[in-house]
């Protein structure tokens, strides 16, 4: 692969030839590994990267909200535990000295 890039071998080209095929742990998908190809070919890299960037940060905001989304309710029950365990830790005492009283 080292060889190849100052032959003036696309870089996509030869990660594919030294590997046989795209590696497993490339970060980047399909969709954007496609894309990255189109881009060294027509030369416009940087454009196409660009918007590479764009689309997976839309999709990284897009999954975090949805998770916590998920989340929300799940945090408000614990919410009303944790008030519901302090007003009765603070209403019982007074309950039970009000009946030693009587």
């Amino acid at each position: 692969m080292a060889l190849a890039i100052p032959a003036g071998v696309p870089r996509s080209v030869s990660v594919r030839v030294a590997y046989g095929s795209w590696p497993r742990g490339d970060d980047i998908a399909t969709c954007g590994r496609l894309s990255k190809g189109a881009g060294e070919e027509s030369g416009k890299l940087g454009e196409v990267l660009d918007e590479i960037s764009v689309y997976y940060a839309k999709q990284l905001r897009d999954n975090i909200k949805a998770v916590t989304s998920m989340i929300e309710p799940l945090m408000i029950l614990v919410m009303g535990a944790i008030v519901g365990f302090i007003a009765m830790a603070i209403i019982l005492p007074i309950f039970k000295m009000s009946q030693l009283v009587k």
